[in-house]
């Protein structure tokens, strides 16, 4: 079986607009955990991402910076 990566490279994407959806959670009362859903639309359809990079402040200032039009 071919990587999953192999099977969509070529498929064609189109993305028209996207925002960025700040999450938190609180796993230990002294701990929150930060990312960002990325929401993605173009081509009439919508697809979603998490962005799991472990470093609070780097969610926060790309969610301060926005989506860029």
């Amino acid at each position: 079986m071919a990587p999953t990566y192999e099977l969509i490279a070529d498929l064609p994407v189109t993305i028209d607009e996207y925002e960025l959806e700040p999450r938190e959670a609180h796993p230990h009362p002294d701990f929150t955990r930060l990312t960002t859903t990325y929401v993605l639309r173009g081509g009439g359809k919508q697809g979603r991402g998490e962005d799991v990079v472990y470093e609070g402040l780097d969610h926060i200032a790309v969610q301060d910076s926005g989506a860029v039009q």
